[in-house]
């Protein structure tokens, strides 16, 4: 249950979806690609499936932890 007292609107909602889809989500694909998380050799060998699961994982860390 939310403790805020404004109920956001539905076109409010919408907006903000598109801002986490866009924008948030562009910055921290740019940052979890960098080398601690997806190695030169994974790109290299063009492995998309471990690169894509590691992406997807630490954004799921991310999203729980805000």
């Amino acid at each position: 249950m939310s403790r805020t007292k404004y109920q956001l609107t539905e076109e409010q909602e919408m907006h903000l979806t598109s801002f986490i889809n866009r924008k948030l989500a562009d910055y921290i694909d740019e940052h979890i690609s960098a080398t601690f998380l997806v190695t030169d050799e994974m790109v290299d060998n063009d492995d998309w499936d471990a690169i894509n699961a590691r992406k997807r994982a630490a954004i799921e860390y991310i999203f729980n932890h805000i």
